[in-house]
């Protein structure tokens, strides 16, 4: 099993590749750029990921054996984040923001054909992070549409309904890989909905599975679950060094030598 993800530091920043089994990371990218937002191809043979190679964010793909150069996938004006990429293979998921007044909206990119990217979710508000559904029906992802950052669902590619699954906020939404539950970040709490999604889609009621600290410094991949759903992935903020009390002295002046 292997995880990619990436190391930001200030305004650098590469991707790296650990094997979980044998606790070993190789570094990725080597570029001077920002690289970010690693997602692996069904397959497992490439990743595709987010650079500021040739500007603001952009779409990249490389071999996962991380022989061979990067080749642009996607290349404009605008800041772009990868999200998802389908089970089919087909599509990639991303967030983009332009110029314009619809702020971060929803896009995905066709692999086939013309690899046009389009619209999926894209209003007035801020939309971020979605995710396909592991039939690729349907997507979830985060809008802050109410006022605050909530869990969405609807159909893929195009949306015919729309169904809120948080409840008290929400954001980081990821499928478990058989689709029956809808994984979340509430605060400091992990969620999980029960899903049904056969003829229709039906969310049960959002459950607490447990508390951590996330980390705060990444733009997204704070947790990620394991294929069963019963173990996660943490991203946690370093442990704070032992704080010694800070001491008060008044009349400081009175303990110098005369």
């Amino acid at each position: 099993t292997r995880l990619a993800y990436d190391l930001v530091d200030g305004a650098a920043g590469d991707l790296w590749v650990r094997d979980l089994a044998r606790g070993v990371s190789s570094r990725f990218t080597f570029d001077a750029a920002v690289d970010r937002n690693p997602q692996w191809s069904p397959d497992g043979r490439r990743i595709v990921f987010t650079s500021t190679a040739a500007g603001r964010g952009d779409l990249y793909l490389k071999g996962a054996s991380g022989t061979k150069a990067a080749e642009p996938l996607l290349v404009n004006a605008d800041e772009k984040y990868v999200s998802d990429w389908s089970r089919d293979g087909r599509h990639i998921l991303f967030t983009s923001r332009g110029e314009g007044e619809t702020g971060w909206d929803i896009w995905a990119l066709a692999l086939e054909g013309d690899r046009k990217p389009f619209p999926v979710v894209q209003t007035t508000f801020g939309e971020l992070w979605a995710t396909f559904s592991p039939d690729g029906k349907y997507i979830a992802y985060q809008s802050n549409e109410s006022g605050r950052a909530e869990i969405y669902v609807h159909e893929f590619p195009e949306a015919q309904h729309k169904w809120q699954v948080s409840t008290a906020g929400g954001v980081e939404p990821f499928w478990r890989v058989d689709g029956r539950e809808l994984f979340y970040r509430s605060g400091s709490r992990l969620m999980a909905v029960p899903i049904q999604a056969g003829a229709g889609f039906s969310a049960g009621t959002p459950v607490p599975l447990f508390e951590t600290r996330f980390a705060t410094s990444t733009v997204r991949g704070r947790y990620r679950p394991a294929p069963d759903g019963q173990r996660f992935l943490v991203l946690a903020p370093l442990a704070r060094e032992t704080e010694q009390p800070a001491s008060v002295v008044l009349n400081w002046t009175s303990t110098l030598p005369r």
